[in-house]
């Protein structure tokens, strides 16, 4: 069984850092944003086997480009994988409770333009 890597957009990297930065100031709770990082972490690095048990994201404008996710607690984490380089890139992260359907369509578009 191969192992991929995985590859961490500075979108997605930007994403984790406004939820961890919200939960530490915000919410006042340092500890439950470095929890909450750790177990993105985990849930992210268990994708270095077996990428595509993770379900499409039939949401994704252009789905067919073969978007997946994975839920970790109340966050979707959006991802493509590369089977020719064995990798997984990490595309970004949202907050499940927003409209998933806004908010690929707005990152999409944010995402063209650079």
């Amino acid at each position: 069984m191969a192992e991929y890597n995985i590859n961490v957009s500075q979108e997605a990297k930007k994403h984790l850092k406004q939820i961890s930065d919200y939960i530490a100031t915000e919410l006042a709770a340092p500890q439950a944003a470095l929890d909450l990082l750790g177990e993105f972490e985990t849930k992210i690095e268990s994708l270095t086997a077996l990428p595509k048990r993770a379900p499409l994201c039939h949401e994704y404008p252009g789905h067919d480009k073969g978007v997946r996710y994975i839920i970790v607690k109340n966050y979707i984490v959006y991802f493509v994988v590369d089977d020719n380089t064995l990798k997984v890139n990490i595309l970004a992260v949202a907050y499940a409770k927003r409209n998933q359907a806004a908010f690929l369509k707005e990152w999409v578009q944010q995402s063209q333009k650079q």
